[in-house]
């Protein structure tokens, strides 16, 4: 489990939903908070926060909470939720199910990526 250390000013914060809605909503919270970002910077962003807010919905079935930071240069993205259970990289999806692959894209395409233990839930993040 790796943490998410130093001071990183939050840019935006924002709790959404248990429903796929919040992942555009997600995606949105993140291209309004890094439009000063370049624009690959900030479709990665998206992209990676897609992964994580779906994963978060599916897992947990309650309202999740998204933090876009950033300090020097880079941008850090968090999801918190309520679901027990660690995130766990899936080595492949052989069946043709469209689930699995998330973490693997997040781990590919971030600078690092982590989660933190918080009472029933856990916190998933990753910087770029």
């Amino acid at each position: 489990m790796r943490r998410l250390t130093g001071a990183w000013p939050v840019l935006a914060e924002q709790e959404l939903p248990a429903s796929m809605a919040s992942v555009e909503a997600a995606r949105a919270l993140v291209r309004g908070a890094l439009s000063s970002c370049p624009e690959a910077v900030v479709d990665v962003a998206r992209l990676l926060v897609s992964e994580l807010v779906t994963n978060a919905i599916r897992g947990s079935g309650q309202p999740i909470l998204v933090r876009i930071s950033a300090r020097e240069g880079q941008v850090a993205v968090a999801v918190r939720d309520h679901a027990p259970g660690t995130p766990e990289l899936r080595e492949s999806v052989a069946d043709g199910s469209d689930c699995g692959r998330g973490l693997r894209i997040v781990e590919t395409l971030s600078t690092t990526w982590g989660w933190t233990a918080h009472g029933a839930g856990k916190t998933v993040w990753f910087t770029i």
